[in-house]
């Protein structure tokens, strides 16, 4: 039977419901009890069952519901079992037993004065840095105040603090990233630190964004002995270098002018995309489809268009086109410009000459007009 595992900050108190389910066609009176696996390591109890020594009578194919506690005082995995058996006396099912394991796994959350590191880069760029993280696998109590339970990422490892020694551990640990499309983390090495008795964690992580994000990610390292840390730090990438600038010309005032992009998704399966332009762009645009799926690599992709549809003209439109997926983000300039308009141009041509009139014999005015005044003379 798998067991019911339950976890719980150090020294806090966590209460959770195993369900048990009457098998049987017909009501049981049975008793619930908890048996405790630390309790020889602990003088207090790390498991309480919040039922008391009563029986209980269970309809047919009935749920009991029983409710118990976890409260871990040390990094060490804790484990019980609850025992429910029928009592019954004569009846042929008494002493009938279940037994349901239990394991409590304690964590330690990093405190208040801890600082989240940073790891950033520019989208569609690869960021790889050292991380390194220390833990106390010996904290009890948070009463305890674990001075040197921090994490840290830059471009080198970190020099240890003075007076510090480290040689390699035995000790095993497990790692995971509640992210792991964005990043990936690779173990290193682990350290024994004396005096203090810590252990000393190294990794490298890389960032590989494909958009813009900044969110809050968490290392949770477990030790082979039970116990479980939780190291909380930011990843932030900033946006790209827009991808291309597409220009559109007008048609006309009031008329469509479209142009189209083909982008496939980055691996071999269909990714769902959504297509839109960014606040401050101009509305004399709008992009169709507006959400679908990024057609695979090796095809033909998916067709976006913008269509560009001006007012007025004698200004240039501008928008930003941005189409994202889950993991990516691709940017676009788009400019809408006017109708290409080319000056006139004047042709010069050569007048044609006024015609002269053609060669005669020429007259002689002086010699006419005085013949005539002779002959008006008395």
């Amino acid at each position: 039977m798998d067991p019911v595992n339950i976890s719980c900050s150090l020294g806090q108190v966590t209460q959770t419901l195993l369900p048990f389910k009457n098998p049987l066609d017909h009501p049981i009176t049975v008793s619930c009890k908890l048996l405790e696996r630390n309790k020889i390591e602990h003088k207090d109890s790390l498991f309480e069952l919040l039922i008391g020594e009563e029986l209980i009578t269970v309809t047919e194919r009935g749920v009991l519901e029983l409710p118990f506690t976890f409260r871990p005082l040390n990094m060490v995995q804790a484990a019980a079992y609850i025992v429910v058996e029928i009592v019954e006396e004569g009846s042929e099912v008494d002493g009938v037993k279940w037994q349901f394991p239990v394991k409590g796994t304690p964590v330690f959350n990093v405190s208040k004065g801890y600082q989240l590191p940073v790891t950033s880069c520019k989208s569609k760029q690869r960021k790889e840095s050292f991380m390194e993280i220390i833990l106390d696998a010996n904290s009890v109590k948070p009463t305890q105040s674990v001075k040197y339970t921090e994490a840290a990422i830059s471009e080198r490892p970190c020099e240890l603090k003075e007076g510090w020694k480290k040689k390699e551990s035995e000790q095993e640990f497990t790692f995971s990233l509640d992210e792991t499309n964005l990043l990936t983390l690779q173990h290193c090495s682990t350290s024994h630190i004396s005096p203090p008795g810590l252990s000393l964690i190294t990794f490298t992580l890389v960032f590989a964004p494909g958009k813009p994000v900044k969110k809050t990610v968490n290392l949770t390292v477990d030790s082979t002995e039970g116990g479980r840390w939780i190291y909380p730090f930011t990843i932030h990438s900033t946006p790209a270098e827009p991808d291309d600038t597409i220009i559109i010309r007008a048609s006309g005032l009031h008329k469509d002018s479209v142009v189209g992009i083909r982008l496939n998704s980055l691996d071999n399966s269909s990714i769902p995309y959504e297509a839109y332009l960014d606040k401050g762009s101009d509305p004399d645009f709008r992009v169709y489809p507006p959400t679908g799926q990024l057609l695979p690599l090796g095809t033909e992709g998916t067709l976006i268009c913008v269509a560009y549809k001006p007012t007025l003209y004698g200004k240039t439109h501008n928008a930003q086109l941005i189409v994202q997926t889950p993991t990516n983000q691709w940017s676009y300039v788009i400019q809408g410009q006017s109708p290409a308009f080319s000056v006139p141009v004047g042709v010069t041509t050569t007048p044609s000459r006024v015609p002269r009139p053609s060669p005669g014999v020429k007259k002689n005015f002086i010699r006419q007009n005085m013949r005539v005044l002779a002959q008006k003379s008395p």
